[in-house]
């Protein structure tokens, strides 16, 4: 059985990888434009300076961050799109620390953008006042606009399918409940990388990682916030 470190650096393929197709000129790159990833930086920067104000202290998680990026797949250049799930989520609002070492590690190594798949939201979010910090967040990510959302789209619905239904066939560890919207996550990574190297940050990296190996894309990591 692979160690769960192994999981997280390296999700199991099913078949041998296959070279990324170019996206089709009719379907426009779901990620954030040149101008708004401008501005989620802007907005980033502002958070991670409200926070240290707060008491945030950086750096604890900064060197293990780089170490384990130096390891994940990648197309050239430094543009990267990180993935949300609704643990990836929970854990960057909840601890100030590591949201402030993940904002620097964006900024330093890549070029890279926070998304948020819509279909996350609704599992996120409670209209409870333990939902402040996760506003917050949400808040930076899209700066009050659409931006830092990934909608949902009949393409990757489907696909999302798909993918479950394949990993159902192989003996990977799937939750019914969870798997659905853990499909969709997937779905959208593979929409991504076709224009960009995508990591999914999430507390569930032995199901993500299953799915991540069915689409047998070779520029998508699977690591834990």
């Amino acid at each position: 059985m692979p160690t769960r470190e192994q999981l997280i650096i390296d999700p199991p393929h099913i078949d041998p990888p296959r070279t990324d197709p170019p996206r089709d000129g009719a379907r426009p790159y779901p990620g954030l434009s040149d101008a708004a990833r401008a501005r989620q930086q802007e907005s980033l920067r502002k958070l991670r300076s409200e926070l240290i104000a707060e008491g945030a202290e950086p750096g604890h998680h900064l060197p293990e961050l780089e170490r384990r990026a130096s390891t994940w797949p990648a197309t050239p250049g430094r543009r990267r799109d990180f993935l949300l799930d609704t643990g990836a989520v929970f854990s960057l609002s909840s601890n100030p620390n590591l949201l402030v070492d993940y904002i620097d590690l964006l900024d330093r190594t890549f070029d890279a953008s926070l998304l948020i798949p819509i279909v996350v939201i609704g599992e996120v979010i409670t209209d409870e006042p333990r939902d402040v910090p996760i506003r917050r967040l949400i808040d930076a990510v899209t700066g009050g606009r659409e931006d830092g959302y990934v909608q949902l789209t009949d393409e990757i619905a489907k696909r999302a399918g798909a993918l479950l239904y394949q990993v159902r066939q192989s003996p990977a560890p799937i939750d019914d409940i969870d798997a659905p919207i853990d499909a969709m996550v997937v779905a959208t990574a593979e929409d991504l990388s076709a224009d960009s190297a995508v990591t999914i940050l999430t507390t569930d990296p032995e199901e993500i990682g299953a799915l991540v190996g069915v689409t047998e894309r070779t520029n998508i990591a699977v690591d834990v916030p």
